[in-house]
């Protein structure tokens, strides 16, 4: 708990400190291949994962599930469907795309039944994420209209794109100033009729500022259970 707490907390260095002493502890006193093993197992995969040790981050989650599919108890069970998402993040990284979607798909099938749930969220963007990266818009879309009708937002207030692909070109580039662009959000999450409005002397750089923006996807806003265009939107680039 003291592991997980730290973790949540973004002290990942000392979370997996405390993990570490439950692992040898687990060990000792419920068995290597108990299900609490496993579950501390995938604790600090995840910790490795979202800190960018993907190698070693994969090799301790195939320990966990190798541990955790044994066991039949809910904990274990739950452990399995992370797991599914952690695989999907993984091959997303790897850059993995297609091989990604059938853990992705596998995870979201349970995590549905909440489907304003951050975990949910979070199983979505993967998929977007990986549809996206293989071109396949229409089933992005899918989920870009999941996400949307679970939010609550006002009619002024600024969406935040669910899928934000940063250009090669524009790691190359300095620009002193944040730029701001703006534009439309189309009923399916698409950019439309984006215009940079931040003074900007760089033809080379504002041509790349647009194909950046218009490769985004947002969650698109739902009014009265219904999707709505949510024009005078902007985002920016620092």
């Amino acid at each position: 708990r003291l592991g997980r707490s730290l973790s949540d907390q973004g002290r990942e260095h000392l979370a997996t400190q405390y993990y570490h002493r439950a692992l040898r502890l687990a060990k000792i006193h419920l068995g290597e291949e108990s299900s609490k093993v496993g579950s501390i197992h995938l604790e600090l995969a995840a910790i490795d994962l979202r800190e960018g040790a993907l190698e070693r981050g994969w090799e301790i989650l195939s320990k966990a599930k190798s541990i955790l599919v044994n066991h039949h108890d809910a904990g274990s069970q739950s452990g399995l469907v992370r797991i599914d998402l952690l695989t999907g993040e993984y091959l997303i990284a790897k850059g993995q795309h297609s091989e990604a979607i059938v853990p992705l798909l596998a995870s979201l099938e349970k995590f549905n039944r909440y489907p304003s749930s951050n975990v949910t969220i979070r199983n979505r963007i993967a998929l977007i994420k990986a549809y996206e990266s293989l071109g396949d818009q229409q089933s992005a879309t899918e989920h870009c209209l999941a996400i949307g009708i679970t939010r609550r937002l006002t009619e002024e207030e600024n969406l935040t794109p669910v899928y934000s692909p940063m250009l090669e070109v524009l790691r190359n580039r300095a620009q002193p100033e944040t730029v701001r662009v703006e534009f439309l959000v189309d009923k399916e999450g698409f950019v439309r009729n984006a215009t940079i409005t931040s003074p900007l002397n760089d033809l080379k750089l504002e041509q790349a500022l647009l194909m950046a923006i218009n490769k985004f996807r947002f969650a698109p806003r739902f009014m009265d259970g219904s999707v709505v265009e949510s024009p005078n939107q902007y985002y920016l680039f620092d």
